[in-house]
């Protein structure tokens, strides 16, 4: 799960609940959205638009969210099989 909160440090109610185990994939967004920093977490029926608060942390975000992606869809796999 990927989780968004309103206030920094603050980790009570979420804003939003991503469930990553519905999501293909994650990419840098900086071409569509024309913001800097800015990436994806997409599917075939949704995307979610991030925006991270540099370069490092964007790439550190599409990097743990793309191991979580493919942690999650594993995870998911193994219990469907058995």
């Amino acid at each position: 799960m990927l989780y968004s909160f309103k206030n920094e440090k603050e980790y009570k109610d979420p804003t939003e609940s991503i469930d990553l185990r519905v999501f293909s994939s994650v990419r840098s967004s900086e071409d569509s959205t024309h913001r800097p920093n800015s990436f994806i977490v997409y599917s075939p029926e949704l995307t979610f638009s991030l925006v991270a608060s540099s370069e490092a942390e964007k790439e550190d975000w599409i990097r743990a969210i793309g191991r979580a992606i493919v942690v999650s869809r594993a995870t998911t796999w193994n219990v469907e099989d058995e």
